[in-house]
């Protein structure tokens, strides 16, 4: 079964550059009952994010162009 989540989390934004981690990271939401957009750097999450609509980001730390930190300071 599915464990309880809140009905306001929709939308979760995933700023992460490596695929392997892209695809563990997908998986883990998806078993817990949740889809996410991922972006490959903190450039792109940062436009995503911009255009709107996300109730949570994750993001890595370490990214080409803009890095989580940037990215954390930027939104």
């Amino acid at each position: 079964a599915r464990p309880d989540r809140p009905v306001s989390l929709r939308r979760i934004l995933v700023a992460e550059d490596q695929p392997v981690n892209q695809m563990v990271i997908r998986r883990q939401l998806k078993i817990l009952g949740y889809d996410c957009d991922i972006q490959p750097d903190g450039v792109q999450a940062l436009e995503a994010w911009r255009r709107g609509g996300y109730d949570l980001v994750f993001t890595d730390c370490n990214m080409p162009e803009m890095d989580g930190f940037e990215l954390t300071e930027a939104i």
